[in-house]
């Protein structure tokens, strides 16, 4: 015959949501697609890469590229105007960063941006 104290309440209701979220992934509805998703996108016009769902985006653009160069689990890129951008790659997988090494590469080659992998 006690009463509900609201620790009770809130101890309730964080299990509860915790209860819901599982429940909803179980059904196959992943909760990080309401945050984004990862990504890597690179075509003629840039280079952009999202590691993770909570990971910021890194872009740039090949119209501003003056050279890029591979150094370990990076891409280290000089702008036209002296200016510097790093773009990690640590987060992606061994196959992944071959792949995105070998177009990053192709389209250097064919924008004639110095290139060095």
């Amino acid at each position: 015959n006690e009463v509900i104290k609201a620790l009770d309440w809130i101890y309730f209701g964080a299990i509860l949501i915790n209860g819901v979220i599982h429940t909803i992934g179980g059904f196959g509805f992943k909760l990080e697609r309401l945050f984004g998703k990862a990504f890597v996108l690179i075509d003629h016009k840039r280079i952009s890469l999202k590691p993770g769902v909570f990971e910021k985006e890194q872009r740039v653009d090949w119209k501003d590229m003056k050279s890029i160069e591979y150094r370990l689990n990076k891409f280290q890129v000089r702008n036209i105007d002296n200016s510097s951008k790093v773009l990690d790659l640590s987060k992606f997988d061994y196959d992944l960063k071959n792949s995105i090494k070998g177009v990053v590469a192709n389209i250097a080659k064919e924008k004639n941006i110095e290139a060095r992998m």
